[in-house]
């Protein structure tokens, strides 16, 4: 039977999953906000979808609101473009860790483990990776640089008056506690090794 994975890796896990609930929030907020219908309304028709329907509902309703402003700026189309690659990246690297069975080998390194389903989706294929603990801090970076990006293109379609300016981003206090989830698991473990 595989050991437990140690503290360290299942605090990293927790920053994962907290990081990507506001990346996903934020996400959720800004098409409830582009809808212009109330937000309650918008809130529950959404909030059971998955993430990459999320992700398509966001890109349909932005490129509406592109058609409907006129908007002949290619830059922005790009941007989003990028955008939502750089979303769907977040999503698929966070999945494979929260939706795997995570165990630690005898030798002491960690593995994940996942059934997938194959390109004919007639059977199911073992798909095995080693992962340590700088692969999990990575990928939780990436998913709040992710958010970041999100809040930051935000702004800009704030600018085009695609949102209605009373919509205020992320407030300052949710954006800060965003940037410091883990850093006090980290300011522990440095005045733990002192």
């Amino acid at each position: 039977m595989p050991d437990e994975l140690s503290k360290e890796y299942l605090e990293e896990i927790g920053t994962i999953t907290v990081r990507f609930v506001f990346l996903e929030r934020a996400l959720m907020d800004t098409i409830s906000q582009l809808s212009g219908v109330d937000s309650q309304l918008i809130n529950r028709l959404i909030s059971t979808d998955s993430f990459e329907v999320l992700l398509s509902k966001f890109k349909k309703l932005l490129l509406f609101k592109f058609y409907e402003i006129g908007l002949k700026d290619k830059s922005l189309f790009t941007e989003l473009n990028s955008l939502i690659k750089t979303l769907n990246k977040a999503n698929d690297k966070r999945n494979s860790i929260i939706h795997s069975f995570l165990f630690q080998n005898e030798d002491g390194s960690i593995a994940r483990h996942k059934f997938k389903r194959s390109v004919n989706k007639h059977h199911a294929i073992d798909e095995f990776e080693t992962i340590n603990l700088k692969s999990l801090q990575e990928l939780s970076t990436v998913i709040m640089l992710s958010t970041l990006s999100l809040i930051d293109f935000k702004e800009k379609i704030i600018g085009l008056s695609l949102i209605d300016k009373k919509f205020k981003l992320i407030p300052d206090i949710i954006k800060n506690s965003l940037l410091n989830i883990g850093k006090e698991q980290t300011t522990k473990k440095e005045n733990q090794e002192t």
